[in-house]
Formats: structure tokens, C-alpha cells, sequence
């Protein structure tokens, strides 16, 4: 898998960014600005320079039925790889919290071609 860090000073949002370009599996696009960010349930995930990082990783073709274990894997390697010193742990099923404060919040999104999944990318926003 070949492994490219996209670093960009402003974007709307780092998932679409990947969604929308052709870029190798294994692609990260990261953020310190991003200004049309989501979060779950449509909810907006603005990320200000200085006050925290968004960034995005783009897997392609993974199996639908794979998704959900997917997701708890991704957000439990943000704790432990990310966040661990602080002690913050996952709260089911995409939000990573310390002393009971959401510190964290993952997204994935797909595209789909019929039944298959073309496009997987998984956000992560840290305040």
C-alpha cells in the first residue's frame, strides 16, 4: 500500500477532500483549518487554526459487512496511538471522551458502487 500525507492550510472538509480525489488507498489529508467539517447526525465539525486537527485516511473497497468493525478498530487506534498518556477511552461508537468531555469524534463515509463499497475514508477530528 503506498502512503501519501496530504497536508492542506484550509479545506471544507478533509473526508471530502478524499472522497472527491482519485488518491491512493492509505492516503491521509490533514487539516489545521477546516470549514465545512461533519460530525454524526449532520452536525457541523469546524476546526480553527490552533484549536485542533482534522485529518482523514482513504481505504478502498472494503466489505460492507466489515464497516462497524472497522469503525471501532479505527477509533480505538486513535486512543491508543493518539491519546493514550491522557486516558481517554472510546465511547461507543465513534466518540473518544476524558473525564467525561468528548476530546474526540470519528466519521466514516463511503461511496458505494451497487452493493460494493468503492471508497471508505475515516475522519478524525481532535479538539
Amino acid at each position: 500500500m503506498m502512503h501519501k500525507i496530504i497536508f492542506l492550510d484550509a479545506v471544507d472538509s478533509t473526508n471530502s477532500y478524499l472522497l472527491e480525489h482519485d488518491e491512493p488507498e492509505g492516503t491521509v489529508c490533514a487539516s489545521l483549518n477546516q470549514t465545512a467539517g461533519r460530525g454524526r447526525s449532520s452536525r457541523q465539525w469546524i476546526v480553527q487554526p490552533g484549536d485542533s486537527l482534522a485529518f482523514s485516511m482513504h481505504l478502498k473497497e472494503i466489505p460492507a459487512n466489515k464497516l462497524m468493525g472497522a469503525q471501532i478498530v479505527a477509533g480505538y487506534a486513535v486512543v491508543e496511538s493518539i491519546l493514550p498518556w491522557l486516558g481517554a477511552r472510546l465511547k461507543w461508537p465513534n466518540d473518544l471522551v476524558y473525564q467525561g468531555k468528548k476530546l474526540a469524534g470519528l466519521l466514516i463515509e463511503t461511496r458505494f458502487i451497487g452493493s460494493t463499497i468503492k471508497k471508505a475514508v475515516f475522519g478524525v477530528g481532535i479538539n
